[in-house]
């Protein structure tokens, strides 16, 4: 390769291989997609990752996405658009991602996910669907300019390269955001309920059981929560009084320790 008059080489040297990078403007973008299904538990090790070729309703309009990730222990989901690098930002990667991100996701979706993934316990998807997805582009050159424009959605934008040798042999390059990580005693968010003081929203539904009674330790006391279950979400509400300080604003984390204790701590910056 030739540039400003210098010869500049752009290759990956791996155990004697050479690898050049592969134009997105020279591949199909279901070759690009299956790609990275190929290597998606190397990609997205916490995660089980499909084809999503469903569709999906919202407020602006229908799509059908690419991929969704379905966090291992039901933590969280992900709907993602595969994109190339010459598609437009504003005419097509900006509408299919707000309608992603504003979509109704339902029976079909269930439905959708357990034919490919029929290892899954279908209640705790059935309540991990009701909190809205994140979601995420991946594209294979860096887009910073997709980026800002997509941090309204709070959108992860992935860069994949993918390179060959001369056999044709694939060899990824990733930067980019990639899937929240989560601590191994982490569980859920807690939010105060809008409407009812007394009950905590358990942002992520999947992630207790469907009713009962919880014990629950906040600041080195633990009360009793129960759970209370409907078809829109979870609830935690306390048996007695109200055990949380006065005043609180903002969110709070749900934890499990090594033990198998359910601890809350509080964030209230």
């Amino acid at each position: 390769m030739v540039k400003n008059g210098f010869n500049v080489i752009n290759k990956i040297l791996v155990q004697g291989n050479w690898y050049s990078l592969v134009s997105s403007h020279s591949v199909y973008e279901i070759k690009y997609e299956n790609q990275i299904l190929r290597f998606s538990s190397e990609i997205f090790p916490d995660f089980h990752c499909i084809k999503f070729k469903s569709k999906i309703n919202s407020i602006y309009g229908n799509c059908i996405p690419d991929l969704v990730l379905i966090h291992k222990e039901y933590r969280d989901w992900y709907v993602v658009e595969v994109e190339l690098e010459h598609h437009s930002l504003h005419s097509h990667v900006l509408d299919q991602v707000r309608s992603m991100h504003h979509g109704e996701y339902n029976k079909q979706h269930i439905k959708y996910i357990m034919n490919a993934l029929p290892m899954l316990d279908k209640n705790k998807l059935n309540e991990l669907l009701l909190q809205r997805p994140k979601t995420m582009v991946v594209v294979p050159i860096s887009k910073v300019s997709w980026r800002e424009s997509l941090y309204q959605f709070q959108t992860k934008v992935m860069c994949i390269e993918v390179w060959e040798d001369d056999k044709g042999i694939p060899l990824l390059r990733i930067d980019g955001d990639t899937p929240d990580t989560y601590e191994e005693m982490f569980l859920t968010k807690l939010e105060l309920d809008k409407s009812i003081s007394r009950l905590l929203r358990v942002m992520n539904a999947a992630s207790l059981p469907s009713n009962g009674l919880i014990q629950i330790s906040v600041n080195g006391e633990t009360s009793d929560w129960r759970i209370i279950s409907t078809g829109g979400g979870k609830w935690l509400n306390p048996d007695g009084k109200w055990p949380l300080p006065p005043g609180l604003k903002g969110s709070f984390a749900l934890k499990l320790n090594d033990s198998g204790d359910y601890i809350l701590e509080i964030d209230n910056e």
